[in-house]
């Protein structure tokens, strides 16, 4: 299980207290608001991204689902602020589902029921088609068995399980709504329910439920690991793994110099790679 984090404009996190959280509290990866419904940007989400990333975070943008708001300018928000950061190697995007809350009243209940299946249907597959990237479902089980499932058919639940979960679960009960058979990550603590005035207590946190080498291999392509990355526990692992090799002999720091980059080098030579030193998929699917 790898520990994370998700973040918004509501979080108050400078570089500093990013990285030293990372390194306290052993995190991974960030999922940062971009946007929400047709024309609300996030005022935080370049920033939170830049830190996140010089943090040595694996870093995902996630978009607020309005039902009432027209689906190609959601599409285009989210689009328009995705472009704004460095994509290669990133987890996918998601879709955030959840009650739309206006003036104490649920968007969601103002939808025609028969609309909305159709509706959340049309929005993934336009941002598949937008970034050529299959995004995930951000949901709460309680939400989609209220309002989704009871209007989605077998297909249309054949069409929903193809986008990966990430579920809500503040409770550990493992309960996903009826299309997953799995989650792909786990929130399990709203910062907002905070019993201290601790940072990490405050934030939302999530995990994902897999090792370091399922982790990697749900992100996009282009992610890479080299000398000069900042401190990471990605980096803490794949240096435990050079040394159980036997190719790294210094002690694991999460820091990647350049006896860690000889490593790499002198596992890549042995396992028929070429050798410069870079983990890429290739070098971490046979190293881990």
């Amino acid at each position: 299980m790898l520990p994370g984090i998700d973040t918004s404009h509501y979080s108050s996190i400078s570089l500093q207290q990013m990285q030293a959280m990372v390194k306290s509290k052993r995190i991974y990866f960030n999922f940062i608001k971009a946007s929400e419904g047709a024309t609300i940007k996030d005022s935080a989400f370049t920033r939170l991204w830049d830190i996140s990333r010089k943090s040595g975070l694996v870093c995902g943008a996630y978009h607020f689902f309005r039902p009432l708001s027209d689906v190609g300018a959601q599409v285009s928000n989210f689009v328009t602020q995705y472009r704004l950061v460095s994509r290669a190697g990133v987890l996918p995007p998601v879709v955030d589902l959840e009650w739309a809350m206006v003036n104490n009243a649920d968007q969601w209940q103002q939808l025609p029921a028969a609309r909305r299946v159709p509706l959340l249907k049309t929005f993934l597959s336009a941002l598949e088609a937008e970034l050529n990237v299959k995004p995930m479902i951000y949901t709460a089980p309680a939400f989609w068995k209220g309002l989704i499932e009871p209007e989605a058919s077998a297909d249309d639940n054949q069409f929903f399980s193809q986008y990966g979960l990430w579920v809500v679960d503040l409770k550990n009960t493992g309960r996903l709504p009826a299309p997953w058979a799995a989650a792909t990550f786990v929130q399990n603590h709203f910062g907002e329910s905070a019993t201290t005035n601790d940072l990490y207590d405050r934030t939302d946190q999530d995990f994902f439920p897999g090792d370091l080498k399922a982790f990697l291999n749900t992100t996009l392509a282009g992610y890479t690991v080299m000398k000069g990355f900042p401190y990471s526990p990605i980096v803490l692992d794949l240096q435990n793994a050079l040394q159980a090799k036997g190719v790294l002999h210094d002690a694991p720091d999460g820091l990647f110099g350049a006896h860690t980059e000889q490593a790499v080098k002198d596992f890549q030579s042995a396992n028929g790679l070429f050798a410069n030193g870079i983990i890429d998929a290739q070098t971490w699917n046979k190293l881990l």
